[in-house]
């Protein structure tokens, strides 16, 4: 049933927080041309097309001699798009950009310091969920330097990931490994590439399905349930989300890797939602985020990870919107009425 029209909000003046990497001075949008800054093109053009004015500002410590600070108050913003998912390379200090924020009393998008940091540990995140009932596949962690396997509470087998990092980041078809000497291979990579701690999960064999969600009129708004299908795993192809498979269009057309919606049954589908958004609030997300769940051979789903500031752009939010009938700017214009939602503007 196609949405009730979204009422936009009067004229405002926005400012999209980015990685240093992503901002070009030459270019008319201030944006890198690469896939990554698609959701900050994308939402550039909505506050553009809705009459608002929009400037791109660098997170670094310090521009042209002021310190952040100075030049995020100089530009009086009414709102703060932030698209910063690290600082300085890892991923747990952007926690601090909202705590930022907030302490400059500057209304912003995504979840506050609270959410962002809890999601941002995968470990941390598993363990609390779990406390609430929620399904969680058997893991441990192995701290940095760790060159031993302790007695895994599950058969292999296992997926390796980093702890901290978001992305897909360090994932590759030999993350999931059937072997004591793959897995601590495997671990050794993350500590020796990402510097942080590697998680060791049980893999989950079956559908990968993620749900987004909005705050919206005082409540949650649970996008439709999206599925990645692999469609080309029985040939070779990828089974899960690799780095590869995130960052590469050309590599997911080659193997047949796409987004659909979810056709589940309805009972299913009625308990990954109340599961989701049970999550969104045990974690403390706010604002909007994405939970993404495996669903195993015998119909459970299981939580694999929250992220409390995911992929904003057309082909993620936007095409998941679409299918209750509303248009991306729509999305955009709900995600910003939940940041100014934060000091009551609207």
């Amino acid at each position: 049933m196609p949405s009730r029209p979204v009422r936009r909000p009067s004229s405002l003046s926005a400012l999209l927080l980015v990685e240093p990497d992503f901002f070009s001075q030459s270019d008319p949008q201030q944006l890198r041309t690469t896939p990554e800054t698609d959701a900050e093109r994308a939402v550039l053009d909505v506050l553009s097309k809705l009459g608002h004015r929009a400037s791109v500002v660098p997170f670094r410590s310090h521009r042209r001699g002021r310190s952040i600070a100075e030049v995020i108050l100089r530009s009086s913003p009414d709102v703060v798009f932030n698209f910063v998912e690290q600082m300085a390379d890892d991923r747990r200090l952007a926690a601090n950009v909202p705590a930022f924020l907030s302490v400059l009393g500057i209304p912003y998008t995504g979840s506050d310091a609270v959410g962002m940091a809890a999601t941002i540990d995968k470990a941390a995140s598993k363990h609390a969920v779990r406390s609430i009932g929620i399904p969680v596949p058997a893991f441990v962690v192995f701290p940095v330097g760790a060159i031993r396997a302790p007695r895994l509470p599950f058969d292999f087998p296992a997926i390796v990931k980093s702890q901290f990092g978001g992305g897909s980041i360090g994932l590759t078809l030999k993350s999931v490994v059937t072997s004591e000497r793959e897995l601590l291979g495997r671990v050794r990579n993350i500590h020796q590439g990402l510097n942080e701690p590697a998680i060791c999960e049980q893999y989950i064999e079956g559908r990968e399905v993620s749900v987004g969600m909005i705050e919206d009129k005082g409540g949650v708004l649970v996008l439709p349930i999206r599925e990645t299908v692999f469609g080309r795993a029985g040939s070779g192809g990828p089974r899960f989300y690799t780095e590869r498979v995130k960052d590469n269009a050309s590599y997911r057309r080659r193997w047949d890797i796409h987004h659909q919606q979810a056709e589940l049954p309805p009972a299913l589908q009625h308990r990954i939602r109340t599961l989701c958004k049970a999550a969104f609030r045990v974690l403390g997300m706010s604002g909007y985020g994405r939970i993404d769940i495996r669903i195993d051979a015998a119909g459970t789903p299981m939580f694999l990870e929250a992220n409390s500031n995911p992929d904003l752009s057309p082909r993620n939010f936007g095409l998941m919107g679409s299918w209750i009938g509303l248009t991306y700017e729509d999305i955009v214009v709900k995600v910003l009425r939940a940041a100014l939602g934060r000091r009551s503007v609207l």
